[in-house]
C-alpha cells in the first residue's frame, strides 16, 4: 500500500478511507459491499482503491459500469492511486473491441483489442498472463449464458474481486 496517512493526503477523503476500510472488513469476511453515495462523493476513487487493493494482493479485478465512457475515468482515477503502471495493454483488458483508453488531452494511451484478439482470448476460458484489470459493461453482460465473452467473464470472476459501478 502507501508508507502512511500522508501518502493519502490530496488522494483520499476521510469518508472515502472509511468506505474502503469497511470494504476491507467485509472481504476478508467473505462478504460484499455497496457503496451508496451520492454523486460527486468519491466513488471512482474508492473503486480505484479497490483495484489497487486487487493489484497488491494478486486478486484479478474485474470492473463492470455502465458504460465505455467511464473506462477512461476509472483510469485516470487509478492513476492517481498509484497505478497507472497498470494501464497499459499488457495489464488492463477491455472487452469492447478496439476501445482502449485516452488521456485528458483524447489521445490514445494504449489502442484496445481486435474482436479477433478477444475471441481467442475468450476462447481459453482464462485470464491472459499479466493481465491484472479488466473492463466490461452492463451491456456487454447481456446475453445468453453460452456467449464466448458472457462464459469467459463469469469464469475468471469465480477468483476475482468484482467490481460494479453505475447500475
Amino acid at each position: 500500500g502507501f508508507e502512511g496517512p500522508e501518502d493519502l493526503d490530496g488522494r483520499l477523503y476521510a469518508e472515502q478511507v472509511d468506505s474502503i476500510a469497511l470494504a476491507f472488513s467485509a472481504f476478508s469476511r467473505g462478504r460484499d459491499m455497496v457503496v451508496g453515495d451520492l454523486t460527486g462523493i468519491g466513488k471512482g476513487r474508492i473503486l480505484a482503491s479497490m483495484i489497487r487493493y486487487g493489484h497488491l494482493n494478486d486478486i484479478p479485478v474485474v470492473f463492470i459500469t455502465k458504460d465505455q465512457t467511464l473506462y477512461n475515468s476509472m483510469a485516470r482515477e487509478m492513476a492517481v492511486m498509484g497505478m497507472s503502471e497498470i494501464v497499459d495493454r499488457r495489464r488492463l483488458l477491455i472487452t469492447s473491441a478496439s476501445t482502449g483508453i485516452l488521456n485528458d488531452q483524447g489521445e490514445p494511451v494504449f489502442k484496445g483489442r481486435t474482436a479477433s484478439e478477444l475471441n481467442e482470448i475468450y476462447e481459453t476460458g482464462v485470464m491472459p498472463q499479466g493481465v491484472r484489470v479488466v473492463f466490461t459493461t452492463h451491456s456487454q453482460l447481456m446475453y445468453k449464458p453460452d456467449n464466448p465473452r458472457v462464459s469467459w467473464l463469469r469464469n475468471i470472476a469465480q477468483d476475482a474481486l468484482v467490481l460494479v459501478d453505475e447500475s
